[in-house]
Order: structure tokens, then C-alpha cells, then sequence
């Protein structure tokens, strides 16, 4: 799909929130996570030397706790790991049982200029009440 994209003029490919995986993972988290290094992340690298490609997966930390994540590749790189902040518990979500929450917003340098990712909740960052 990269190599499609790429030859009809596409500058960014963008993929939805766990586009890797699908959502309801539950108890298959850890078998689908992807670390931060090896095999993997090489041929996600790989997919951006044409193109900037934007996915979601799971990304499993160093010390095995598990992200809903966004990652910008572009050049062949990594260039931005966003680790979803805000995780749902209400109705049908319960990321905060299988997720480690994200601690920061962060800006980065893109070939398009500076650019920040969000993933679905982190965009409703004030919750304000309405009584």
C-alpha cells in the first residue's frame, strides 16, 4: 500500500488508532505489541523512505508495560512516538486495564512543519462540567 501511495503522489499516509492490531485487543495486548526495537519497527521504518506514514499500534516499553500509540515515520526513521494520555473506562472502553497511560503532548519537526499527534480521547483534554 506504501509503494501504491508513494507512486500516486502521496506526501503523508495516515492510519487510524490501532490500525495495526484493530481495537478491542482485551488480553491479546501483549501478544500483539510491538518493541520499541527489532524486525518489526525495521519494516515500519522501511515503509517511510518514500512517504511520511502514520500508524497506530501497540508499543511495548523496555519494561513491559504496553501504549496505545501513534508513531511517525518519515526518511526511514522513527520520528515521533505519541503515547495515548487520555484512556477511556466508560461503556464499551476499558483501555486503562490493558494501557499504560502517556504522560506528555510533544511537538515535532516534520518535512510539512512542526506537527503534534493525538489519538481519539487526548483531543478532549479539558472536561468541563456543565452544572
Amino acid at each position: 500500500m506504501g509503494r501504491q501511495a508513494a507512486d500516486a503522489g502521496v506526501d503523508l499516509l495516515v492510519f487510524p488508532e490501532l490500525s495495526l492490531t484493530g481495537y478491542f485487543l482485551k488480553d491479546l495486548v501483549a501478544e500483539t505489541a510491538i518493541p520499541l526495537h527489532g524486525g518489526v519497527m525495521d519494516e515500519l521504518r522501511g515503509l517511510s523512505r518514500d512517504l511520511d506514514v502514520v500508524v497506530g499500534a501497540v508499543v511495548e516499553d523496555p519494561d513491559h508495560r504496553y501504549f496505545n500509540s501513534s508513531l511517525y515515520f518519515s526518511g526511514g526513521e522513527l520520528v515521533h512516538l505519541h503515547r495515548k494520555v487520555y484512556l477511556p473506562t466508560y461503556g464499551m472502553f476499558d483501555e486503562q486495564r490493558y494501557f499504560a497511560p502517556g504522560n506528555r503532548f510533544r511537538s515535532f519537526k516534520t518535512g510539512f512543519g512542526r506537527a503534534g499527534m493525538l489519538v481519539c480521547e487526548d483531543i478532549c483534554i479539558s472536561r468541563v462540567p456543565t452544572s
